[in-house]
Protein backbone atom coordinates (compact mmCIF):
# COMPACT_ATOMS: atom_id res chain seq x y z
CA UNK A 1 0.00 0.00 0.00
CA UNK A 2 2.95 2.30 0.64
CA UNK A 3 3.99 2.30 -3.02
CA UNK A 4 0.43 2.84 -4.23
CA UNK A 5 0.21 5.97 -2.07
CA UNK A 6 3.66 7.12 -3.16
CA UNK A 7 2.84 6.76 -6.86
CA UNK A 8 -0.57 8.36 -6.35
CA UNK A 9 1.03 11.39 -4.68
CA UNK A 10 3.62 11.72 -7.46
CA UNK A 11 0.92 11.56 -10.16
CA UNK A 12 -1.14 14.16 -8.31
CA UNK A 13 1.89 16.48 -8.10
CA UNK A 14 2.77 15.89 -11.76
CA UNK A 15 -0.79 16.63 -12.88
CA UNK A 16 -0.75 19.93 -10.97
CA UNK A 17 2.59 20.85 -12.50
CA UNK A 18 1.32 20.05 -15.99
CA UNK A 19 -1.72 22.27 -15.48
CA UNK A 20 0.43 25.14 -14.23
CA UNK A 21 2.74 24.82 -17.23
CA UNK A 22 -0.17 24.78 -19.65
CA UNK A 23 -1.67 27.89 -18.02
CA UNK A 24 1.70 29.64 -18.19
CA UNK A 25 2.26 28.80 -21.86
CA UNK A 26 -1.23 29.75 -22.98
CA UNK A 27 -1.76 32.76 -20.72
CA UNK A 28 -2.46 36.21 -22.15
CA UNK A 29 1.13 37.41 -21.65
CA UNK A 30 2.77 34.36 -23.22
CA UNK A 31 1.97 34.21 -26.90
CA UNK A 32 3.64 31.38 -28.77
CA UNK A 33 3.90 32.27 -32.42
CA UNK A 34 2.65 29.55 -34.72
CA UNK A 35 3.49 29.34 -38.38
CA UNK A 36 3.82 26.80 -41.11
CA UNK A 37 7.08 25.93 -42.84
CA UNK A 38 7.72 24.40 -46.22
CA UNK A 39 10.42 21.72 -46.31
CA UNK A 40 12.70 24.20 -48.08
CA UNK A 41 12.21 26.80 -45.33
CA UNK A 42 12.69 24.21 -42.61
CA UNK A 43 15.95 23.07 -44.22
CA UNK A 44 17.46 26.52 -43.51
CA UNK A 45 17.24 26.00 -39.74
CA UNK A 46 20.11 23.59 -39.12
CA UNK A 47 21.74 25.25 -36.14
CA UNK A 48 24.68 26.37 -38.26
CA UNK A 49 25.82 30.00 -38.38
CA UNK A 50 23.81 31.03 -35.34
CA UNK A 51 20.42 29.90 -36.64
CA UNK A 52 18.21 27.81 -34.37
CA UNK A 53 17.97 24.11 -35.15
CA UNK A 54 14.43 23.00 -35.99
CA UNK A 55 13.33 19.39 -36.32
CA UNK A 56 9.90 18.34 -37.57
CA UNK A 57 8.30 15.15 -36.27
CA UNK A 58 4.77 14.21 -37.33
CA UNK A 59 3.92 17.81 -38.24
CA UNK A 60 5.25 19.34 -34.99
CA UNK A 61 8.34 21.53 -35.16
CA UNK A 62 10.78 21.24 -32.26
CA UNK A 63 13.39 23.89 -31.54
CA UNK A 64 16.82 22.88 -30.28
CA UNK A 65 18.98 25.40 -28.48
CA UNK A 66 22.09 23.25 -28.50
CA UNK A 67 25.01 24.63 -30.48
CA UNK A 68 26.27 22.61 -33.42
CA UNK A 69 29.99 21.88 -33.06
CA UNK A 70 32.22 23.27 -35.78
Amino acid sequence: MYYVNLISNELFWLNGLTQQLEEYLTGPNNYIEQRQFTLTELANYTGANGTPAYAAVNGIIWVSYLKVPK
